[in-house]
C-alpha cells in the first residue's frame, strides 16, 4: 500500500485536530500541545525502525494509545466522536489521519489477506456501553455500517474489561463479530504489533 501522508503531515493533522478540540471543549491552553507531544513520543518510540508503511503504523499507534493527558479521554474516542458526527472543524484532520491509517489496515490483495493473523474461531469481541435507546436499535437481522474506527479483540475477556468500565447510566453491550472463515475481512487488521496497549 502507498503512504497517503508524510510523518510531518500526520503530526500536523494530529496537532490541529487536538487544538480544535481544546478550543471547542474549553480545555486549558496548552492541553493540545501537551497531549500531541506525548502521543507523538509514544508513537515514534513504538514504531522506531519501522520501514514499510511507517506513517500508517504511527497513526495506528496514536489511535491505540491509552493516554488521556489534558483532555481526560483517549485520542481514539475523540477521533471516533468526530467521525460519527461527520462535521465540524476537526473533520478534515480526522480524514487525513484515517486515510493514513487505512493504508495499513485495508487489504485489497486476497493472497496477502490469507497471511494475516486471524482468530482461530473467526470471531472477535467488542465490549462497550451505550444509551438504552441506542441498544434497542440492534435487533436480529438489522444491517448496520459503523461510522467510526472499530476496535475488537480476539479475547472475550478483553471485551469484558471494557464492559466493566460502563458508567451507571449506560447499558453494557458485548458485540460478537463473526468473520467469514475463507473470505475473511479486507478492511480489518490484527494491529497488536503496532498497538501501544497490549491486547
Amino acid at each position: 500500500p502507498q503512504e497517503y501522508a508524510t510523518e510531518d503531515q500526520v503530526f500536523k493533522a494530529l496537532f490541529d485536530f487536538l487544538l480544535a478540540f481544546e478550543k471547542i471543549g474549553g480545555f486549558r491552553p496548552g492541553a493540545a500541545a501537551d497531549f500531541h507531544d506525548l502521543l507523538k513520543r509514544q508513537a515514534i518510540q513504538k514504531q522506531a525502525g519501522e520501514g514499510r508503511n511507517k506513517v500508517s503504523k504511527i497513526v495506528v499507534s496514536l489511535w491505540t494509545s491509552a493516554c488521556r493527558a489534558g483532555f481526560g479521554r483517549e485520542f481514539c474516542g475523540m477521533l471516533n466522536e468526530v467521525l460519527r458526527c461527520d462535521e465540524g472543524p476537526m473533520l478534515r484532520d480526522a480524514a487525513i489521519l484515517c486515510r493514513a491509517m487505512n493504508a495499513e489496515l485495508v487489504m485489497r490483495d486476497y493472497l496477502k489477506l490469507l497471511v494475516r493473523v486471524w482468530p482461530s474461531d473467526s470471531m472477535t469481541f467488542r465490549g462497550t456501553s451505550m444509551p438504552k435507546d441506542k441498544v434497542e436499535f440492534f435487533t436480529e437481522g438489522v444491517l448496520y455500517r459503523c461510522a467510526m474506527c472499530l476496535a475488537t479483540s480476539f479475547k472475550r475477556e478483553k471485551a469484558m474489561e471494557f464492559i466493566g468500565m460502563a458508567p451507571d447510566d449506560r447499558t453494557p453491550v458485548m458485540f460478537v463479530f463473526h468473520l467469514h472463515p475463507t473470505h475473511r475481512c479486507k478492511h480489518a487488521l490484527y494491529i497488536e504489533p503496532h498497538s501501544v496497549v497490549a491486547n
